[in-house]
This record gives structure tokens, C-alpha cells and sequence, in this order.
């Protein structure tokens, strides 16, 4: 059992981005599945290549809003991914902390 009340904090902190980070991915991935169909279908491909013009794919409307929705969902779950990075180097330190004082 963990008797230091900041070791377990910091691993409750932990746990619960990494549980919204699990979630978020869930969430993020059921919304961009259509998007990326709209992505695709309003793309002009030849084999693997885009045969679109620049001009037309800035004037297309659908496109332009299906990527705006994939930068939302994106920049949400970088959000997300932030906060397990700031979570996982917090609990790092306590850890470190702990550990060297029984070095």
C-alpha cells in the first residue's frame, strides 16, 4: 500500500487522463471515420494521385468544412495527449523524489 498522500495523488491524476485520453481516442475516432469519407469522396484522384486543382479544392465547400472538423477533432485530442504528457512527467518526479530518499 502507497502511504504517501503525493505519490497518490499524482498516480489518481494519472490515471484519470489516461482514462479521458482512452475515451477521447474512442470519441475522436467514431467522428473522424465520416469525416475522412468526406475528405475522400471530395478528392479527385487518378491511381494514387490527386488530380484536383488547388483552386477547386479551396472552393469546396464540403472539403473545406470536413477539414476544418478534422483539425477540431486533432487539435482536441493533441489536448488530450498534452495532459497525459504533463500527468506522466509529474509522476515521474514524485516517484524520483521517493525513490531517492530511500537511496
Amino acid at each position: 500500500m502507497i502511504k504517501s498522500k503525493k505519490i497518490q495523488e499524482a498516480i489518481l491524476e494519472y490515471e484519470t487522463v489516461m482514462v479521458e485520453a482512452i475515451q477521447q481516442t474512442k470519441t475522436s475516432y467514431s467522428f473522424s471515420q465520416p469525416i475522412t469519407l468526406q475528405i475522400t469522396n471530395n478528392i479527385r484522384y487518378a491511381g494514387r494521385g490527386i488530380t484536383s486543382s488547388s483552386n477547386a479544392l479551396r472552393k469546396n465547400i464540403a472539403l473545406v468544412s470536413a477539414l476544418r472538423d478534422k483539425f477540431i477533432w486533432q487539435n482536441i485530442q493533441l489536448d488530450v495527449l498534452k495532459d497525459v504528457h504533463k500527468a506522466s512527467k509529474t509522476l515521474e518526479k514524485i516517484l524520483a523524489e521517493y525513490l531517492s530518499e530511500y537511496s
